[in-house]
């Protein structure tokens, strides 16, 4: 289970190997993580790569569209819209690699599936959960202020950790799944994710590049 998850909007951050922080850990960790441990997964296996409804644009999440351009800029922050304030960066950086989590899990799930391999791949969306550290990196008074502009009915939405996480737990463990694969779920049931996120081509410029990047 690809897991890890930051979101910073107090200001441009870069990882130990000089990228910035939430494509490195959001996506650039999973990724290496999980192609080093592909030799030693048997089949049947199953990786699931953790995203959120917030890639998506057609979605009402309160959280800022997306931006993928090419991976290399979002590596090293060289394609930000400059004109953003930090706080709004920081979040178009996070719903980018939740979309980057999608466009990786498919790829592989194509790349696993050509070489008729028995391990699955897929994605999943916890949706939006306030009793997570997530927020970790805003000021008591920004929390206080995102929350203002989340409209009642996202909050509503709003779901319990542990209620995600037997979720997240299922489409590891449930035998029903053993051979599903390249699919997004929200929570318990199987949904279609953006259409960005079905575009082969940024699939495998991604995935290329990332190799460049951390192999």
């Amino acid at each position: 289970m690809c897991n890890a998850g930051v979101q910073i909007v107090s200001g441009t951050r870069y990882t130990e190997d000089g990228f910035e922080m939430t494509f490195g850990v959001n996506h650039l960790g999973h990724f290496l993580l999980v192609n080093l441990l592909l030799p030693q997964l048997s089949d049947p296996s199953r990786i699931v790569f953790v995203s959120s409804d917030t890639h998506n644009p057609e979605t009402n999440t309160g959280m800022p569209h997306p931006n993928y351009q090419d991976a290399n800029a979002l590596a090293f922050g060289t394609g930000d819209d400059n004109q953003m304030d930090i706080r709004t960066l920081g979040r178009v950086r996070y719903t980018t690699s939740k979309l980057c989590n999608l466009l990786c899990s498919y790829e592989l799930s194509r790349r696993l599936q050509k070489q008729q391999s028995k391990i699955t791949v897929n994605a999943f969306n916890p949706g939006l959960m306030l009793d997570t550290k997530l927020s970790r990196d805003y000021s008591e008074s920004e929390r206080s202020a995102l929350r203002a502009t989340l409209s009642a009915s996202i909050l509503e939405q709003s779901r319990d950790s542990q209620v995600m996480g037997r979720a997240l737990a299922r489409l590891i463990l449930d035998p029903a799944l053993l051979m599903v694969t390249g699919r997004y779920f929200d929570g318990l049931k199987e949904i279609p994710s953006s259409d960005e996120s079905y575009d082969e081509q940024k699939a495998v410029e991604l995935w290329e590049t990332s190799v460049g990047l951390t192999l």
